[in-house]
Formats: structure tokens, C-alpha cells, sequence
């Protein structure tokens, strides 16, 4: 994606299967963990960051990633 100036790219995925997740450290209802890694590049600088996240939607990565583009459109409406 090419925006202001600034090249991104983002990739998705989901780790569907948490048999082995204690359920004390998730709430009843959850049942996926998703990673989204972002790759910037402006001029001559690039940036990278991982950012986690829990929860319902299932395992498929495109809703998990629809969800999270979504957020981030709040979040942009805020400021």
C-alpha cells in the first residue's frame, strides 16, 4: 500500500489451535491469536513492528484482518 508519501506492507496470520493455552490465561470465548507485521518505508527509512492480539473471530486471517484495518480506521476518526 502506497500512502502519503510512504510505502507499507502488512501480513496477517492466525494461530487457530490453542489446545495447549492454558484456559486461565484466556477469557472462555477466545479462540484465536492473530500477528500483524507492518513493514514502512519512507525515503531512506524503513521500520518494522509486530503487534499481537486475541480473540472470537475464528482462525481464518481475512476477518482478522478486515477487524484490524477496521480498528485502526476508529482509531484514525479519534484524532
Amino acid at each position: 500500500m502506497v500512502s502519503e508519501g510512504r510505502l507499507e506492507t502488512r501480513r496477517y496470520d492466525t494461530l487457530g489451535d490453542l489446545s495447549d493455552v492454558p484456559r486461565s490465561a484466556l477469557r472462555e470465548a477466545m479462540n484465536m491469536i492473530g500477528v500483524v507485521e507492518s513493514r514502512r518505508e519512507m525515503a531512506y527509512k524503513v521500520t518494522c513492528e509486530t503487534r499481537y492480539h486475541i480473540g472470537s473471530i475464528g482462525t481464518s486471517s481475512e476477518p482478522f484482518a478486515r477487524a484490524t484495518r477496521g480498528q485502526w480506521d476508529v482509531e484514525n476518526g479519534l484524532h
